[in-house]
């Protein structure tokens, strides 16, 4: 009977040198893996917030000149080659578009402006002060806003939202969305 026998050198010096390489292998990967995963989540992330942002304001745009009641004016108006959208609709119903000195205006102004996307209320007018961003430019940056206003024949209009924006730390990673509704108001 042979007695039990262990590894030689030779054997442990070969296991050694190719777990190495494996382990070299895995740790120049890990990194790259982690970039990838990292930037496809930022991706998704800025996916999600221009589907967000498209949605609430086609949404607003589907409510522009609605009135429970008799208002004078618009209820939308696209300005600045579609870069600027103002709404307003008779959100407390009192018959009435109520301006900027009303507690609640309900006039309501999208615009681009410096690679973001800007709201402000109670506004007429695309220019001025006291605009919000709605993005953030160290996340990403909107390159294009427009919206248009599609007339179709016996049917009420069609109203397109589309935002361009691209990643802020890789402006090669962009995307586009379109979100369209209708201006049953208009």
């Amino acid at each position: 009977m042979l007695a039990p026998r262990g590894f030689s050198l030779i054997e442990v010096l070969v296991a050694m040198s190719l777990s190495s390489i494996l382990m070299i292998g895995t740790m120049r990967l890990l990194p790259s893996l982690q970039r990838a995963v990292l930037q496809q989540s930022q991706l998704n992330l800025m996916r999600e917030d221009l589907w967000q942002l498209a949605f609430g304001i086609a949404k607003q745009a589907q409510r522009a000149g609605y009135c429970h009641g008799e208002c004078a004016g618009k209820g939308m108006e696209i300005r600045d080659d579609g870069h600027c959208l103002i709404v307003q609709w008779d959100a407390n119903h009192n018959g009435k578009w109520d301006g900027a000195t009303a507690s609640e205006p309900e006039q309501t102004g999208y615009r681009l402006r410096d690679k973001s996307i800007e709201i402000q209320r109670g506004v007429t007018q695309c220019a001025g002060k006291g605009w919000e961003r709605l993005t953030d430019p160290g996340q990403f940056r909107v390159d294009d806003f427009t919206v248009a206003q599609i007339a179709r024949a016996g049917l009420k209009p069609l109203i397109t939202i589309s935002l361009s924006a691209a990643m802020a730390q890789d402006p090669t990673r962009s995307l586009s969305v379109v979100q369209q509704v209708v201006g049953y108001n208009q």
